[in-house]
């Protein structure tokens, strides 16, 4: 089993290709770590729609993290003040944490 950190700083997307792809790793047993900074904490709201036509919403994605064991999930406290409109899945960290959770992984993937 690999230790894996998957950074997202974009964005959401209309596909949420980089939520999927957590899942997937998540699914053959890999122990996965997000840090959502910058621009990819939008991925984080609640309540979001879809951004496609039959398309999924990231809540909606994000809502089946739990259910692959995938419970390691941050958000750089630095890039957001009010923390009301964030999905509970994930947890505030600092920068100290965020370079602990990069320099322990095997690999880390950015998007």
């Amino acid at each position: 089993m690999s230790k894996i950190c998957v950074v997202i700083s974009q964005p959401p997307t209309p596909d949420p290709e980089a939520l999927e792809m957590i899942l997937a790793l998540a699914t053959f047993d890999h122990d996965v770590s997000v840090i959502f900074t910058a621009a990819g904490i939008g991925w984080l709201y609640k309540n979001q729609q879809a951004r496609k036509a039959s398309g999924k919403a990231p809540d909606k994605v994000l809502a089946a993290f739990p259910i692959y064991d995938c419970d390691k999930l941050y958000y750089r406290a630095a890039d957001i003040q009010i923390t009301d409109d964030l999905t509970s899945i994930a947890e505030a960290a600092d920068d100290q944490r965020i370079q602990q959770l990069i320099r322990t992984a095997d690999h880390c993937l950015s998007f």
